[in-house]
């Protein structure tokens, strides 16, 4: 895997599937090792986004499926998340000043793409043009130039049309997911918020996968 993001975003992307065979099969001590094993690989990947995206699928599963658990799991939830922040990489999340501070990254890489948005509020700067125009309107604080946040590409780069045909696309993918697709749904539905606060769109290897969970999903509907 090229980023760290991309092997958890895998590993988030086989969450659900692994969870639901557990639950489903009658000899689940496979997938339970393998879902041990896909706990420990999002931590090792160091990715804050993967965390949180790992304790709030947790968190919706029992708040869907076991309503009388919703207070008592989401202690659990938090802890997790405050153990991620101490033992994950604390000296890069607790300094602002460090341009690899994740909240820092993601505040310039989308000021960068607001600004490109501004240049050109109706159509944007153009299909692909994001990193190209990157260096006149970031700060040069950044470590990539992607702008970690596909919905903020979109807007820099198609502008305000393209966006609401964006957010209409979204509206009925979500629609779709809810009625077609419910054993890659949540797959589908994890990668896809990945996608707005990290880099997922932007390589082949996910979009693959996301396309790919799609069509598995239209062939068992």
């Amino acid at each position: 895997f090229a980023l760290p993001s991309a092997f958890s975003c895998v590993l988030l992307a086989a969450l659900p599937i692994v969870h639901r065979r557990l639950c489903e099969s009658a000899r689940p001590w496979p997938y339970a090792i393998l879902l041990a094993a896909i706990t420990t690989c999002v931590f090792l990947a160091r990715s804050y986004a993967a965390v949180l995206l790992f304790a709030g699928y947790w968190w919706v599963d029992v708040w869907i499926r076991h309503p009388r658990f919703r207070r008592t799991v989401l202690i659990p939830a938090v802890v997790l998340i405050g153990l991620s922040i101490v033992f994950l990489r604390p000296e890069s999340l607790l300094n602002f000043s460090s341009p690899t501070n994740p909240i820092r990254l993601r505040a310039d890489n989308w000021a960068a793409a607001g600004s490109e948005f501004l240049s050109a509020p109706v159509f944007g700067v153009g299909p692909g043009n994001f990193g190209l125009l990157f260096g006149a309107h970031s700060s040069g604080l950044t470590e990539t130039r992607y702008a970690h946040g596909f919905h903020m590409t979109v807007l820099a780069e198609t502008g305000l049309l393209g966006l609401a045909a964006w957010l209409a696309l979204t509206g009925c993918f979500v629609l779709w997911l809810i009625r077609c697709a419910p054993l890659y749904g949540p797959s589908l539905a994890i990668i896809f918020l990945y996608g707005m606060v990290d880099i997922v769109f932007e390589l082949p290897s996910l979009r693959f996968l996301f396309f790919t969970l799609i069509g598995l999903s239209a062939a068992r509907a």
